[in-house]
Order: structure tokens, then C-alpha cells, then sequence
């Protein structure tokens, strides 16, 4: 089963046979008023449970960006945060631009995979820098 299934299980000690009903009420009553409501709350709970436990968080600490593939492959890249002058840290078309393409560049030929792949965090940081060649275009 998958954790979502899990999930949405209720626990063996919650469940109730169906010949049981309390006093004064039907079966189709009883599941109408009293349990639907508890049932969809205990179901949430039990999610929320697995998420906090499984740490789902959007970007991991100290990445800018994350791209989900068609694979379902989530590749995060770049650097979060802002420079130590309070400018943002990616500025295409500048000198610092020109830079990291020119240093990226030479990545790419030293890591031929990487440059092959469209989805490798070399290849998405290039296309965030608007690089063309070695130069940064704005």
C-alpha cells in the first residue's frame, strides 16, 4: 500500500461493526450524523501525521529553485538568498553575468552528461543566467 493509503485507512481500534448502533438510532442514521464528520477528521489527522513525518517541504535549504521533470524527478538548483550588498544573486546581462557563464561554460565541457541534459541543475542554472555561449545576455 502506498503511505497515502495508509493514511487514509482508519485505525482497526476506531472501526465499528456494522450490527452496531447506539441506542435509539439506525445504522443508516448513525453513519449519516456521527461518524462521516469524525471519520473525514481522523483521515486528515492521520495525512498531516504523514506528512510531518516524511518532511515535505517546497525547496530544500539553500536552493533557489526546484523543476519536477515529466520523469517526476525534482532537480533543485542555484543559490537562495540575496548577495551580501542586498541585490539579488542572479543578475543576467551584468559582469557578474558574464562570469558565471564563462566559468559554467568550461563545466560544460568538462561534464559532457551534464551539458547533454536539458533537466541537470548545470543546464537550468545557465538557462536562469541567460547565458549565450560564454557571455550573459539581459
Amino acid at each position: 500500500m502506498t503511505i497515502v493509503a495508509l493514511a487514509l485507512r482508519k485505525p482497526l481500534s476506531h472501526r465499528r461493526r456494522p450490527n452496531q448502533a447506539p441506542k435509539g438510532q439506525s445504522q443508516d442514521q448513525n453513519l449519516r450524523q456521527v461518524e462521516l464528520p469524525s471519520l473525514l477528521l481522523k483521515k486528515l489527522q492521520c495525512i498531516l501525521e504523514v506528512l510531518v513525518k516524511e518532511h515535505v517541504v517546497a525547496n530544500p535549504k539553500g536552493k533557489a529553485k526546484c523543476k519536477t521533470t515529466k520523469a517526476g524527478k525534482k532537480v533543485c538548483y542555484g543559490q537562495a538568498g540575496k548577495t551580501k550588498d542586498g541585490k539579488r544573486r542572479v543578475q543576467p546581462g551584468t559582469n557578474k553575468g558574464d562570469a558565471y557563464c564563462a566559468r559554467s561554460m568550461g563545466q560544460m565541457k568538462k561534464h559532457p552528461k551534464a551539458a547533454k541534459d536539458p533537466n541537470s541543475p548545470l543546464r537550468l542554472s545557465r538557462k536562469r543566467w541567460k547565458c549565450k555561449g560564454a557571455k550573459s545576455t539581459k
